[in-house]
């Protein structure tokens, strides 16, 4: 009995690995450089002005300028009139701008 669960843990182990590798290959790294125009994900759905509501918020707020790369993937944004965002983003949360 106890093979069988070395065995059944080995083949586990391996099915992992071989899942983790393939939704790997999907992952795209995105950086950004200071300087930077981005947009930043609407996580409240907190929309500019009171007028629109519910389901017709925008999905994305901005842009924004990349002020600071504070980590791995954290960057640190400021409003286009220089005024810094309190908190830092992650990269899953921000998208490019391209004007």
């Amino acid at each position: 009995m106890d093979k069988k669960r070395i065995k059944a843990i080995e083949h586990q182990k391996v099915y992992h690995a071989k899942l983790k590798s393939a939704f790997g290959k999907k992952i795209k790294a995105k950086e950004f450089k200071v300087g930077d125009l981005v947009f930043k994900e609407n996580l409240n759905k907190t929309a500019a002005n009171d007028e629109i509501k519910g389901k017709f918020e925008p999905n994305w707020l901005g842009p924004y300028v990349v002020v600071d790369a504070t980590g791995l993937g954290a960057y640190q944004l400021s409003y286009m009139d220089g005024k810094e965002e309190p908190k830092t983003f992650n990269t899953i949360h921000i998208k490019g701008f391209y004007a």
